[in-house]
């Protein structure tokens, strides 16, 4: 007697396992150009959160006449100074500019808070930075801001060797006045002789530094007299000073990020790398809100020209 019976049509075991097989050749393909994609959509949110960063800066430059200072007379940051020109005019209405940041009343109003646009989105989502009320103490935050103000370029220290100005405690590093912002700065784009399109505004340093203090601290030394009186300013000194705005150092990559100019512990100095966890180099936004990848083998007598206003030499960003 005959089957009429119909077999039911399906996958047998191995024809299930050599399907399956092929599904994750073509992920573990297709995976690498996948993270390559978000890496780039990545790098491009950064470039345009340090552009619109430097736009806040043109802005109040627009507004004053001058670029905001790496730091201004009561300590804080230039961040602070053009938060009213990122539509974060609420941080700095809230917190008392006439005094220092650690004032009890800025620790209420400020400490904890963060600023999205100032982090780069290839970095880790936390890092160690200072704790505002007792630096010596460090916590997990979202405080750091990775877009650093340019002070300038240093050859040596303490001999101020033209264009290369130096102030401060070489112990420390000293302090670069030749950039467009920097210690109680005073720079317009007039000053700005070697033309804004090759000269550095903000930079990026967004790889492992160490703990730094939050986004809205210009320098941790908090005796306000001595800030507004020049003499003792520029004998800044001691791993207290830990400038926020940092001067110009070498670029650094991801291969490079346990070799700063200055170790991790030393972050202090005043000097440090920048850099990111960028397949190559950092962002940086020039004075005429233009916005450049830097190659971390760069020549560092280009780097130093570009971080420099003044210096009268014919440099672009085709030399690096």
């Amino acid at each position: 007697m005959v089957n009429t019976e119909k077999r039911q049509a399906g996958f047998t075991l191995v024809e299930l396992l050599v399907v399956i097989a092929i599904i994750g050749v073509l992920v573990a393909l297709l995976l690498p150009a996948v993270q390559a994609a978000r890496e780039a959509a990545r790098r491009t949110q950064c470039l345009n959160q340090i552009r619109q960063v430097a736009l806040a800066c043109q802005n109040f430059e627009s507004a004053r006449k001058k670029f905001p200072s790496a730091t201004d007379e009561s300590t804080f940051s230039y961040i602070m100074q053009i938060v009213p020109y990122m539509e974060q005019a609420n941080l700095s209405n809230q917190a008392d500019l006439t005094t220092t940041w650690d004032n009890t009343n800025n620790l209420n109003a400020l400490l904890g808070t963060s600023i999205p646009s100032l982090k780069c989105p290839s970095s880790p989502a936390q890092e160690v930075m200072y704790k505002a009320e007792n630096p010596s103490e460090e916590l997990e935050g979202e405080g750091r801001s990775h877009y650093l103000a340019v002070m300038g370029g240093k050859e040596t220290c303490p001999e101020n060797v033209e264009p290369f100005l130096v102030i401060g405690d070489c112990g420390t590093g000293g302090l670069a006045i030749n950039g467009v912002m920097y210690w109680k700065g005073q720079a317009g784009f007039r000053q700005i002789t070697d033309g804004s399109s090759n000269t550095f505004l903000i930079g990026e340093a967004s790889w492992n530094l160490g703990s730094l203090l939050p986004w809205y601290v210009g320098v941790q030394e908090t005796d306000i007299n001595d800030l507004k009186n020049d003499s003792i300013a520029k004998t800044i000194h001691s791993g207290k000073n830990i400038f926020k705005d940092m001067t110009v150092g070498v670029i650094k990559g991801t291969e490079a990020a346990n070799n700063p100019i200055s170790s991790v512990e030393e972050v202090g100095a005043n000097d440090a790398s920048f850099g990111s966890f960028h397949t190559s180099g950092a962002h940086f936004a020039m004075a005429d809100g233009s916005g450049q990848n830097i190659r971390e083998n760069i020549d560092i007598t280009v780097l130093r020209l570009l971080a420099c206003r003044n210096d009268g030499q014919v440099v672009s960003l085709e030399d690096q």
